[in-house]
């Protein structure tokens, strides 16, 4: 899990939405990956807001979860900031802006659903902060394939690396 631990944490910040410091606090135990109805209950105690919501998983999402989910334990593992930064700094990628990937989340939610109580929902937001911050940034085009995207699984195990710095 260590040397996937950055896409992970990244795939559920860009198709889950989740803040920063509900990523960080995210727990396995909190993935609900069985059923018809696959979701992430963010906990009251978690949640920025202080308010219980549950955030649906994509089709995209659970392809990147599955294969590498636990019953129990931390999501966020240690060291996954010196992980971060170390790809950050091998990509020559010199500023992330905090929540940036729920950002992008937000925008192409809202260009593919196009309805910002949902949006919301699956943010902790209201409806008037999706509408003004994430409405009209995505083409439907564009939408239609960020939520495709899938990792690469060609099941050849020894092609997944540590990125040192």
């Amino acid at each position: 899990m260590s040397g996937a631990c950055v896409a992970i944490m990244t795939a559920i910040g860009l198709f889950a939405g989740l803040r920063t410091g509900e990523l960080a606090a995210l727990d396995w135990q909190d993935v609900h990956l069985t059923g018809k109805q696959q979701f992430i209950e963010v906990a009251a105690r978690k949640a920025k807001t202080r308010q219980r919501r549950i955030v649906s998983i994509s089709a995209n999402l659970s392809s990147w979860l599955t294969p590498v989910a636990r019953i129990a334990g931390p999501v966020n593992p240690s060291r996954y900031r010196e992980r971060h930064e170390r790809l950050q700094a091998l990509v020559n990628l010199t500023t992330w802006p905090r929540n940036i990937l729920r950002h992008s989340f937000g925008s192409y939610h809202l260009a593919l659903h196009k309805n910002e109580t949902l949006t919301a929902a699956e943010m902790g937001n209201s409806p008037a902060v999706i509408f003004q911050h994430y409405r009209a940034l995505v083409i439907p085009e564009a939408a239609e394939k960020f939520w495709k995207l899938l990792p690469v699984n060609d099941g050849d195990a020894d092609k997944v690396v540590e990125f040192v710095a």
